[in-house]
């Protein structure tokens, strides 16, 4: 499960909707997170993984159309809840280790 929730955070920053052209999640960067990963007991990044993405917004009327798009890729809804700064939240995952419920 710590596999799993770590590799999670990791890919998402990367991956976020909100990742600038100047973000400190750079390839080189990515590269770094995984030798850690390979280097750290537990974690064998060869073998199929989960990927997710978590996406903010002020609204979840931004959430409908990357939804849309990452559901037809195979991704699958998780949720959508709005924080303490009422922002919105939506989870999606694809992956070896996640059933919808």
């Amino acid at each position: 499960m710590k596999k799993l929730i770590t590799s999670l955070i990791l890919l998402s920053f990367f991956l976020s909707a909100n990742a600038q052209p100047d973000s400190p999640f750079k390839l080189e960067r990515l590269q770094s997170v995984f030798e850690k990963m390979r280097s750290t007991p537990g974690f064998d990044v060869s073998m199929p993984m989960q990927w997710g993405f978590f996406f903010r917004a002020p609204t979840r009327d931004y959430f409908s159309q990357i939804r849309k798009e990452l559901e037809a890729q195979g991704y699958v809804y998780v949720e959508e809840h709005q924080d303490k700064s009422n922002q919105q939240w939506l989870q999606l995952t694809k992956g070896h280790f996640y059933k919808s419920p």
